[in-house]
């Protein structure tokens, strides 16, 4: 099994740092991580050029805005599964998710679009298990 993770960026470089150390902290190496950026002018072409070799696909270059870009990337990948991780997202510490496995995966908790075939989870779930929080 392998993940798709897309990126998107425009001038966030602290994001941008911020998402990659998640990312490369995981335990899990099986993804792949496309990044998307805008054309950013605060330095994130520079650090994407800098850690290119921990990315599958990135690029720098005008677009026609957040979704523009956001379908660029899924364009390109390739995974069993995709996470959707814009600049300044992080992922949950590992031991969090599998102490709280069953409580997500709970039926009561998740909502399933028939349509798309995509899954949900409450968000006051995913708050209460400290995974993500409202600013």
């Amino acid at each position: 099994m392998k993940f798709s993770i897309v990126t998107i960026n425009y001038n966030n470089l602290a994001g941008l740092k911020k998402t990659r150390e998640s990312i490369i902290s995981q335990t899990c190496k099986n993804y792949e991580w496309i990044v998307i950026d805008g054309g950013s002018t605060d330095g994130a072409k520079e650090f994407l050029q800098e850690h290119s070799n921990e990315m599958s696909y990135w690029c720098s270059e005008k677009d026609k805005g957040v979704y523009n870009a956001q379908n660029k990337g899924i364009a390109l990948a390739k995974g069993d599964y995709m996470i959707c991780m814009n600049s300044g997202d992080c992922t949950t510490k590992t031991a969090n998710c599998a102490k709280n496995r069953a409580k997500i995966l709970s039926s009561q908790n998740l909502f399933i679009n028939l349509q798309t075939s995509n899954i949900s989870v409450k968000k006051e779930i995913l708050q209460q298990l400290n995974i993500i929080s409202i600013l």
